[in-house]
């Protein structure tokens, strides 16, 4: 089925398609001097950034592996949701026997099928699992993410699961892998009926989750490139972001965080200073050897038991 776009949608491409066309003849037309190379850089730079934010703000739906639930042995049910602004969202439920539920969101450009491993570690523990398509992603509608109104796709699956008579409303948590993190980060922040929060990859999302104003040569240089991109994400997504992740997370208290990060340097940087914002209960695992969003393919049985132990406490203790 052909889908429709956004007005949004078709402006965006527009524009970063007529800039690489205009990249492309500057690049191409003009001559071969030392000024002339000084002065493409800046243009095929901004131009990298643009694509960045273009793809970022509308991603590509990739081709995902044919799977379900069933390839996992495990038994589900195809669901619609509805968002509160009115976009359709497909997901898969396999029912639970604790009365204890987990909603879990895939990163950017992924879909639901990608967190079945995931989904296989919690049912075998009892967990009711909800796994969503985010908006623009799988088979949901919509082209355009924003870091905000996935916020409502979350919401989505919570009140669906409300809505069941063997999940109780007080045992219901979430993981967020990437842009999923930040999906259950937001709709977390947005209300208390999540109660437990699993967040992989968490990423920065404004200047003011950068440590404030830079103190190093290196981060001075950064500072105008990132306010640069992220001004470019707004206008891509028509929202403005002007609360960061280390403004959010304190508000998230008393219910428990595990942050998960991969990596030496960026991710790793990143949650820590996440983690230093958050209250507890609160808990960091870190993964030096794994890459973004794929720590449960490095450490699967580590991933697992840290998965049960964090809903045994934060779901099951009360």
């Amino acid at each position: 089925m052909r889908r429709k776009h956004s007005p949004i949608y078709y402006r965006n491409t527009l524009f970063v398609w007529g800039f690489a066309l205009f990249a492309l003849l500057a690049a191409t037309c003009s001559p071969n001097t030392v000024g002339t190379v000084l002065w493409l850089v800046p243009i095929i730079y901004f131009n990298y950034i643009l694509w960045r934010m273009y793809l970022g703000t509308h991603p590509m739906r990739f081709k995902q592996p044919p799977l379900t639930p069933a390839d996992a042995t495990l038994s589900y049910e195809d669901l619609t949701l509805v968002t509160a602004d009115g976009l359709t969202l497909t997901a898969w439920y396999v029912p639970g026997t604790n009365r204890a539920a987990v909603i879990l969101v895939h990163g950017l450009g992924g879909s639901k099928v990608l967190m079945l491993n995931h989904a296989r570690a919690l049912a075998f523990d009892g967990y009711g699992v909800l796994m969503l398509d985010l908006r623009a992603h799988g088979g949901s509608g919509g082209d355009t993410i924003t870091g905000i109104h996935e916020a409502n796709d979350v919401q989505a699956g919570v009140d669906y699961l409300l809505g069941r008579a063997d999940v109780d409303a007080q045992r219901i948590g979430a993981v967020g892998v990437s842009l999923g993190a930040l999906a259950v980060l937001r709709a977390a922040r947005r209300s208390d009926q999540l109660h437990g929060l699993v967040l992989e990859g968490l990423g920065p999302t404004c200047l003011a989750d950068h440590e404030g104003a830079p103190l190093t040569l290196q981060r001075r240089i950064n500072r105008p490139i990132n306010r640069m991109a992220y001004a470019l994400g707004d206008w891509m997504s028509g929202e403005r972001i002007s609360e960061g992740v280390i403004e959010a997370l304190p508000h998230i208290w008393p219910r428990p965080v595990l942050l998960i990060s991969a990596g030496r340097r960026g991710e790793l940087h990143f949650n820590r200073l996440f983690f230093e914002a958050a209250r507890e209960p609160k808990d960091l695992w870190e993964n030096p050897r794994a890459t973004h969003a794929s720590v449960f393919l490095y450490e699967p049985q580590e991933y697992r038991q840290r998965l049960r132990d964090f809903f045994r406490a934060a779901l099951l203790a009360t």
